[in-house]
């Protein structure tokens, strides 16, 4: 299944400048957080590049990311946003049955003159791989 949208929050605790560098082909990880307590189907938006310093790679398709790295992430303020919480439950849905997912950066929106560390805002594109998951009810 195919996504496609533009982060939500990258305006909020200073997310903009946390993703100064990001650019067009950029891997993301995309991590529930279950026990949000503003959103329980919440799912976090983190650049890769920098939880890779604190993580093997595992191929193409993203795995299952433990607390302890989100942790690290937090630390390295890794996190750009959200993914926009009128897509989120059903995506979450499936990211809970199946962790086999790639997500990548579309487009980066920067200011009207292009600045590179001006940035506005993120799409992202996501592509879910559930042939081998049990994904009952993914849409509601």
């Amino acid at each position: 299944m195919q996504w496609s949208f533009k982060v939500a929050g990258i305006t909020f605790e200073g997310r903009r400048k946390k993703a100064i560098g990001i650019k067009q082909g950029d891997a993301i990880y995309l991590v529930p957080e279950p026990k949000n307590l503003h959103d329980k189907n919440a799912i976090a938006v983190y650049r890769r590049d920098i939880l890779s310093l604190h993580m093997s790679e595992a191929g193409t398709r993203n795995q299952r990311i433990d607390k302890s790295v989100v942790a690290q992430a937090a630390a390295n303020k890794a996190q750009i946003g959200y993914v926009p919480k009128e897509i989120a439950a059903s995506l979450q849905k499936i990211l809970r049955s199946c962790d086999a997912y790639e997500a990548n950066v579309q487009e980066v929106f920067l200011d009207k003159m292009g600045t590179p560390n001006k940035i506005l805002g993120v799409r992202i594109s996501a592509t879910t791989y559930y042939d081998d998951c049990i994904v009952e009810d993914a849409t509601d």
